[in-house]
């Protein structure tokens, strides 16, 4: 059931509903056995996500570094693809922390492992790459 409410939780935040995401995301934070759960960290990067989209940067850093953290300790079933995913959301976070140097170290992994795991027209590729060219902005505005 756990997995099931991450699922719909990411699928929510695709299509813009923050509130109902996080409620998603908050049941599966609430009702997790243990930390090491793919739907923990999973669910704590949908989080970062949305305080992202919410201009809540402190919280976003927070929440994504516990992700990516949380990651490497996963138990269990492990999709290869969780850590590029929540790289990603913390080189997003980093770069509204206007840390483009770290932004760019993340996209540039996720891109990466991206390219490595995933067919050449996946939407996490697309993902990284636009990823990437908001720190080339953003540095070049400076």
């Amino acid at each position: 059931m756990l997995n099931a409410r991450q699922i719909w939780g990411s699928f929510l935040l695709d299509q813009g509903k923050l509130d109902e995401a996080e409620q998603q995301f908050n049941e599966v934070l609430k009702s997790a056995p243990e930390n090491t759960a793919a739907v923990v960290v999973m669910s704590q990067g949908g989080k970062a996500q949305i305080a992202i989209a919410r201009h809540q940067t402190a919280s976003a850093l927070t929440l994504s570094l516990n992700a990516v953290d949380g990651c490497d300790r996963v138990t269990g079933f492990r999709d290869v693809r969780m850590a590029p995913r929540l790289w990603r959301i913390l080189a997003e976070a980093l770069l509204q922390s206007a840390d483009t140097k770290g932004a760019l170290v993340w996209a540039q992994r996720a891109l990466d492992a991206d390219r490595r795991y995933d067919d050449p027209a996946s939407p996490d590729i697309a993902a990284a790459e636009t990823t990437l060219k908001k720190i080339g902005a953003m540095d070049s505005a400076r």
